[in-house]
């Protein structure tokens, strides 16, 4: 999953490197806004930028998915997070979490796995709860597995 992003990146990059223009860079970016205390201003603000600028995605708070699928509807792609930011939630909590917001509208997910298991190299517990998660979604919508430390 990292390599593929990365690798999704240099390609990007690569574009850039031979004059590819901000708009055919943005369609391929997600706008986002994680703050433990973004405003419903802020994050309404957030999706016109995101709209304007014609984004791949605008990746919000799970607590804003709906009001911002209800609002916006197919204008943008909401994409927004699991287990965030430390995902220390269990598999469990993950998967309840991932089937309510694609419920609520959002149409991609962020998920963040229990870092001290990546750290520990238990990459099978980490493959387990991504299939759950992807199970859970019972969709084809990306899931991306955020490995930070922060």
């Amino acid at each position: 999953m990292v390599q593929a992003t990365m690798r999704r990146y240099n390609e990007i990059a690569d574009k850039k490197d031979r004059g590819m223009t901000k708009e055919e860079i943005l369609v391929h970016a997600g706008h986002t806004l994680l703050k433990a205390v973004s405003t419903r201003d802020e994050i309404q603000t957030l999706c016109e930028e995101a709209i304007e600028n014609r984004t791949a995605s605008v990746c919000i708070p799970p607590g804003y998915v709906k009001r911002v699928s209800n609002a916006y509807g197919d204008k943008l792609n909401v994409c927004t997070v699991i287990g965030f930011p430390l995902g220390y939630n269990i598999t469990e909590t993950k998967v309840y979490e991932t089937r309510r917001v694609l419920a609520d509208g959002a149409g991609e997910v962020d998920m963040v796995v229990i870092l001290g298991d990546v750290k520990k190299g238990e990459f099978s517990r980490i493959t387990r709860e991504i299939e759950a998660v992807k199970t859970a979604a019972g969709r084809q919508e990306p899931i991306d597995s955020v490995f930070k430390p922060y």
